[in-house]
């Protein structure tokens, strides 16, 4: 029986180690994040069979998680309802605090810390984080039910496969910013010789505000004319 038991993790292994050059091959070419974490999310429920694979992209500025993709019976609904979670909320934001996986075994036992993202039929749930170096990139939430519980044996395997992704993140967000700046900075030439073509000093005035904007999208700009009075004396 003990060698059975090894012989099925070396498999586990072996089987892991497959899906994750598999993964891998299949990655290249996705331009946008949200592309990717669907391609994710679907090939690892689809290689290991588990019930619900969720993935959640990092927003370090509001320190949240945004759900990004969601497989499994409900799932859709669920990316519908656009659910973000806090830093430390649930499984997957214990595991953005502390950038290491988190495994519940038994999420019934414990129910304060269940999700929004948890599924009514979940018994067990894990969260693995995806970094960069030191960065945080993305969760991937694994939900399983009582017909197959995740241990600590699926916590070893989805961590030696999402080793694996940290590269592709990386390499899609470095695109996504490089677009960004294209963008920006095709905006603002563009505005500038708006300004220098025109005439008048209100359309002068707008064209700044505008390239104010495309420089600081979050915050909002006005321009003010103050017309000073001549004394007739």
């Amino acid at each position: 029986q003990a060698v059975q038991t090894v012989e099925q993790r070396v498999a586990s292994r072996v089987q892991a180690l497959e899906t994750s050059f598999a993964i891998s091959e299949r990655l290249v070419g996705f331009l946008t994040t949200e592309s990717l974490a669907k391609s994710v999310a679907e090939q690892i429920q689809t290689s290991f069979g588990y019930a619900y694979v969720h993935l959640y992209l990092v927003d370090e500025d509001e320190q949240v998680l945004n759900l990004a993709a969601a497989t499994g019976e409900g799932g859709d609904a669920l990316l519908a309802e656009s659910p973000k979670l806090a830093f430390d909320e649930g499984c997957p934001g214990q595991a953005a605090v502390v950038k290491t996986a988190v495994l519940i075994p038994n999420i019934r036992l414990d129910e304060k810390r269940r999700s929004v993202c948890t599924m009514p039929d979940t018994v067990s749930e894990v969260a693995v984080p995806i970094l960069f170096e030191d960065t945080l990139l993305a969760i991937v939430h694994v939900q399983q039910t009582k017909e197959k519980p995740l241990d600590y044996a699926d916590l070893d395997l989805l961590q030696l496969v999402i080793g694996q992704l940290s590269v592709a993140f990386r390499n899609v967000e470095q695109f996504t910013q490089s677009q960004k700046q294209f963008e920006q900075e095709k905006n603002l030439r563009e505005l500038r010789e708006k300004i220098l073509r025109t005439t008048h000093i209100d359309e002068a005035l707008q064209g700044g505000v505008e390239s104010a904007a495309v420089l600081l999208p979050n915050h909002s700009f006005s321009v003010r004319l103050m017309v000073e009075e001549q004394n007739d004396d």
